[in-house]
């Protein structure tokens, strides 16, 4: 009876332990979806030199980004920018508030296409080296919409990430009534995180590795609407 008695208290243990572990499993796996769902990224482009501090909104990370290399020239949109990471609930919020600040030149947000893509073989940043992003806004050509991102996810990200200090890539896609303002936005988006100690080199580089390709092209990439910008983080 005492070892049968055992084995139920065991049995019983045993139980509860796999409930437990299902409630994290459960409770991990809602996290996570969470997680992903606040990945929308709000581009709020300002003259350059601004000095206006970002808002403060519930449930809305921001960086503040200074133009260092426009390797397209384009006049629109404005210089300087701030990135905002937020969730969709801040989001009507924040938006709310951004198109009220008289700073704002132009505004957008874009959702994840996917999930943030790491370089395969990372470099540590070395000492004096910098954290910068690369943001690229692009369309595609005319009816190439499924080579364009074939190309980007399959081809270029990849390709990109070989780069020297480039640590992280991710994609994402226009929500068309976030915009404001006059200029039309291209439909993509690509965030690159890197280090470096010469962003304007860095830049050489990428452009270098396009040219001799290293770093491939896509015919189905419309350069003539693309913006390719570097930034330095002021804060």
């Amino acid at each position: 009876m005492r070892t049968n008695h055992t084995r139920n208290n065991s049995r019983t243990r045993l139980v509860v332990l796999c409930a437990v572990m299902l409630l994290v499993w459960q409770s991990s796996s809602a996290m996570a979806g969470k997680g992903s769902d606040s990945q929308v990224m709000v581009l709020d482009y300002r003259a350059a030199g601004t000095a206006t501090p970002p808002l403060k909104i519930p449930g809305a990370a921001n960086q503040s980004l200074i133009l260092k290399s426009d390797v397209r020239s384009r006049p629109e949109p404005a210089g300087d920018l701030t990135l905002y990471k937020t969730d969709s609930h801040a989001l009507p919020s924040l938006l709310a508030h951004l198109k009220q600040d008289a700073d704002t030149k132009t505004l957008a947000a874009y959702r994840p296409l996917g999930p943030t893509v790491y370089a395969k073989s990372p470099q540590k940043a070395a000492p004096g080296e910098q954290t910068f992003d690369l943001i690229v806004l692009s369309n595609p050509i005319a009816g190439h919409e499924d080579g364009y991102n074939h190309w980007y996810n399959d081809e270029h990200v990849p390709d990109a990430l070989k780069m020297p200090g480039f640590e992280s890539a991710q994609r994402f896609i226009l929500l068309p009534e976030s915009t404001t303002g006059s200029y039309a936005f291209p439909r993509y988006a690509i965030r690159f995180i890197f280090h470096t100690q010469d962003v304007l080199a860095a830049s050489a580089e990428f452009k270098h590795r396009l040219d001799i390709g290293v770093i491939k092209r896509s015919p189905d990439f419309n350069y003539d609407t693309a913006v390719s910008r570097y930034y330095a983080r002021a804060n």
